[in-house]
């Protein structure tokens, strides 16, 4: 525990004033952009807290990738001298670990900016058609489903970043596209197995509602929100889960294997 303290911790100084500048540099603007577009541009016909709510739900959406841009940027700088940053007593697991936990933290960090940003909209000014309970579960609810993915992407993305790294040495600038065509094909081919027979009849178990905990203050019928696809399954989380896994495992495994063969 104390190696992985210190490993996370050297990853968090090095990029630590680069990272805080960004995040107070960003909150300025989605504090002021509402204002500036609703009193001096004067062009929208919404409230600034409206215009607030889109502007921070847009920054959440684009929040996805933030891990896997973090991630990246850890990545590639430590790429530089690959011996370097390998020559730890440090398993590969652990050095690709440390880096995935902190561009989580990070991803985080912006989703929890746009929840800041829009709590404090919404605590000056006063919202006769929302309710704070159905603000909170609604943007919790979105979050959570949109913080998910953007882990999902980070481990998807650092799999095939580990195989363009693979077979740049044999085809050199065409890497790019030839992984770009692996992910495209291994897109599809998952999208035809999550169609699939097997899939439903197997996979799809463990169905729950997630309205089933909404608090009852809130009403659907006059809600300022409309939300769709509130049902998830059990089953399909743990298999996701086990092949996130997979892929962080066997590219972890392909990168120590080119950098120290």
């Amino acid at each position: 525990m104390k190696q992985w303290n210190g490993l996370l911790l050297k990853e968090w100084l090095q990029v630590k004033w680069q990272l805080i500048g960004s995040f107070i540099l960003f909150g300025l603007g989605l504090v002021g952009l509402p204002l500036f577009l609703s009193s001096v541009v004067g062009l929208l016909n919404a409230s600034p807290f409206e215009i607030a709510t889109v502007v921070c739900f847009v920054w959440a959406a684009f929040s996805i990738f933030v891990p896997f841009f973090t991630f990246l940027m850890l990545f590639y700088r430590d790429m530089r001298k690959p011996d370097l940053w390998l020559h730890s007593t440090a398993s590969i697991y652990k050095l690709i670990g440390v880096k995935m936990v902190l561009s989580t933290l990070v991803g985080l960090a912006s989703f929890l900016l746009a929840v800041v940003v829009v709590a404090i909209w919404f605590l000056f000014t006063k919202q006769p058609f929302i309710l704070f309970d159905e603000l909170l579960f609604y943007g919790s609810l979105f979050i959570s489903v949109v913080f998910l993915g953007s882990i999902c992407i980070m481990i998807i993305g650092f799999f095939f970043v580990v195989l363009d790294q693979l077979v740049k040495p044999y085809i050199k600038g065409f890497s790019f596209i030839v992984t770009l065509l692996l992910f495209l094909l291994s897109s599809r081919l998952y999208t035809i197995f999550i169609s699939s027979r097997f899939y439903e009849i197997v996979i799809l178990r463990g169905k729950f509602d997630v309205l089933n905990f909404k608090n009852q203050k809130i009403n659907l019928q006059n809600s300022y929100y409309e939300i769709t696809g509130t049902t998830f399954y059990i089953g399909e989380w743990i298999f996701e889960l086990a092949c996130l896994l997979l892929l962080f495992m066997v590219g972890a495994m392909l990168l120590e294997k080119k950098v120290r063969r």
